[in-house]
C-alpha cells in the first residue's frame, strides 16, 4: 500500500479521495469545496505547506497538529478534526511496521 520512495500508490490515493469526498458530501459539502478538498489532500500527501510540519507524537496531539495547519477554506482540517482519523505523515507507516514486526518476530514463527 505504501511506496517509500514516492508516497502513496496512485490507486490508494484515489481510494482515499473517493472516501473523503463521500464523507464530505454527506456532511453537506458542495462541488467547489469538494474540489478544494481533493487539492488539499494532494498537498497533504506531497507534504506541501502547510502540511510540511513534522509530526512528533511526544510533542503534538493529532488535534494540535491539524490546528497548526492554517490556510483559507481548510476543508481537510475540518474533515480530519471531525473524524479524527487522518493521521499526520509517518504515523500510519510506523503502525504498519509495528504490525509487520509482530508477524515476523520469533513468537509468530513458532
Amino acid at each position: 500500500m505504501f511506496n517509500l520512495d514516492k508516497g502513496l500508490h496512485t490507486n490508494t490515493f484515489r481510494i482515499i479521495c473517493k472516501k473523503a469526498l463521500c464523507i464530505w458530501k454527506s456532511l453537506g459539502g458542495g462541488d467547489t469545496s469538494a474540489n478544494e478538498l481533493v487539492a488539499q489532500l494532494s498537498n497533504y500527501s506531497l507534504k506541501i505547506q502547510p502540511y510540511d510540519f513534522e509530526f512528533v507524537p511526544e510533542l503534538h496531539s493529532v488535534k494540535n497538529w491539524w490546528l497548526m495547519c492554517k490556510q483559507k477554506n481548510n476543508h481537510i482540517q475540518k474533515l480530519a478534526l471531525m473524524i479524527n482519523a487522518i493521521s499526520p505523515h509517518n504515523v500510519s507507516c510506523e503502525r504498519m511496521f509495528s504490525v509487520l514486526g509482530w508477524y515476523m518476530n520469533k513468537r509468530r514463527t513458532r
